[in-house]
């Protein structure tokens, strides 16, 4: 695989979208890039990799700070991040 095989992957990862799911009780809110985007309690939305990698980890942290100690972050990423 040459550089511009690598460059050809990368882009084709950024430009798919990955569905993320708020398990939270509470619309969940997060600005990117100076944009504010919302995914609405108990529902999904799609979002290109980029941005869904980034809300994904503040919504995984959202949603453990509302479990007991110890909640599996795993457990909680299985749950926000959908295909």
């Amino acid at each position: 695989m040459d550089i511009i095989d690598l460059e050809r992957q990368s882009e084709s990862k950024a430009d798919k979208n990955i569905y993320l799911y708020n398990p939270l009780k509470t619309d969940f809110t997060w600005k990117y890039d100076g944009v504010e985007y919302s995914i609405p309690s108990q529902e999904g939305k799609s979002f290109k990799t980029l941005l869904a990698n980034h809300l994904g980890k503040h919504l995984v942290d959202a949603y453990i700070n509302t479990k007991k100690q110890g909640y599996s972050r795993k457990k909680a990423e299985k749950l926000v991040f959908s295909e």
